[in-house]
């Protein structure tokens, strides 16, 4: 049973509101599933939580700490806690549906070979009662059969395992060593990077999780998105980058179960995958901004690009034909993908009416709107109300 063999770890920080919903949705969704709350919040907000939370019974476990405790430790700290085989993590404002812990949870019973297990996830943004929903991470699993390779693939197009399910110590040593970097920047990549140098990681083609876009707990946090860190300080950038990597080989020596690589090697191919990964969706007007103050005067300043396309001719016609077609190709393929959702979500909606307290209506970017003609995107959705009409 899920509630004897896995244990879902929440940090919490000033969101009383939030903590409440997720906790009350689990009580009655999967209400043997084991919860553990671990609070930082201030004062008078853990108050509040400890008072509301005090009635969940006991599969919940309810622990503060200071508020000036770095993230990491706090995490490090909590997951040592887990009394039971195999635990998760999921922030106050996310939620992790139970049928996919169970389903990772079973998966790692019987794969030694693999370290962690998660599935697919999906955004959602509420407007009132319209929900904005749209693809999160779709991306393959992480299962080539070394460390290094499947570091690469991992940082080739990025999506964060911090929600997957772990080996109880697996998520000991992880977070043991991810508390001593000093930014979450670098934290959330050594929690990731670290789980593929232990083992494979598993994603089943199934709803796992559902992440919320909503304001952050910690609006002044800094130091987020590398290529601003490294436009506005690239020392500072770089120092910290050279701590993280020689932390992921130490942990490589240390945890690895076949080290075939010396350090010079793991190194380098660290810093060619770490390239790739920081210069993805890098907008050079970004740093053109911040490159401009340092001009000297009198410069123009204006960028230089490549030269434009004969504005007629061959290579011009040529040009806006490929255009012409790739469009019409696009246009296409969406019109079908899409013919028969705009139904589809008429019933979603007629039925979530029925079986929801509140009606809420589906609202699928338009780069998803052919999920809702598959029948498990129905049974996501339907989970996901049972969540909102926590709140």
């Amino acid at each position: 049973m899920l509630n004897m063999q896995h244990t879902l770890v929440v940090p919490t920080f000033n969101r009383p509101e939030q903590i409440r919903q997720l906790v009350t949705y689990f009580k009655d969704r999967a209400p043997l599933q084991r919860v553990l709350v671990l609070d930082s919040s201030v004062d008078e907000v853990k108050l509040q939580n400890e008072s509301m939370l005090s009635s969940y019974g006991d599969n919940l476990d309810y622990v503060t700490f200071p508020s000036t405790l770095p993230v990491g430790a706090k995490i490090a700290r909590g997951v040592a806690m887990v009394q039971t085989p195999f635990a998760s993590l999921c922030a106050d404002d996310d939620l992790v549906f139970p049928d996919g812990l169970k389903e990772a949870v079973a998966f790692l019973e019987s794969h030694d070979d693999y370290v962690g297990a998660h599935g697919l996830y999906i955004n959602f943004q509420t407007s009132g009662k319209r929900v904005l929903v749209s693809r999160e991470y779709a991306g393959p699993g992480n299962e080539a059969e070394y460390a290094g390779e499947r570091i690469f693939r991992l940082l080739e197009k990025y999506e964060s395992l911090f929600y997957a399910v772990y080996r109880r110590q697996d998520l000991i040593d992880i977070f043991a060593s991810t508390a001593q970097l000093p930014t979450l920047h670098f934290q959330e990549l050594f929690q990731s990077n670290a789980a593929l140098v232990k083992g494979r990681v598993k994603r089943f083609p199934t709803a796992y999780a559902a992440r919320q876009s909503c304001p952050p707990a910690e609006p002044e946090r800094d130091k987020w998105q590398t290529y601003y860190w490294f436009a506005d300080d690239p020392t500072e950038m770089l120092q910290h980058y050279v701590a993280y990597r020689d932390q992921l080989y130490t942990f490589y020596a240390t945890h690895a179960h076949e080290v075939k690589q010396d350090q010079s090697e793991f190194k380098r191919g660290l810093d060619i995958s770490h390239a790739v990964y920081f210069s993805a969706k890098c907008p050079a007007d970004y740093f053109y901004s911040r490159l401009q103050p340092t001009w000297p005067p009198g410069s123009s300043g204006q960028p230089t690009g490549p030269p434009p396309l004969a504005e007629n001719g061959d290579e011009s016609n040529l040009k806006e034909l490929r255009d012409w077609f790739w469009t019409w190709r696009h246009d296409f393929v969406e019109r079908i993908k899409t013919r028969d959702a705009a139904k589809f979500l008429v019933n979603l909606d007629a039925k979530t009416a029925q079986q929801s307290m509140t009606p809420w209506v589906c609202e699928p970017t338009d780069g998803i709107r052919w999920l809702v003609n598959v029948p498990q995107f129905g049974d996501t959705w339907h989970e996901l109300c049972a969540y909102l009409d926590k709140a």
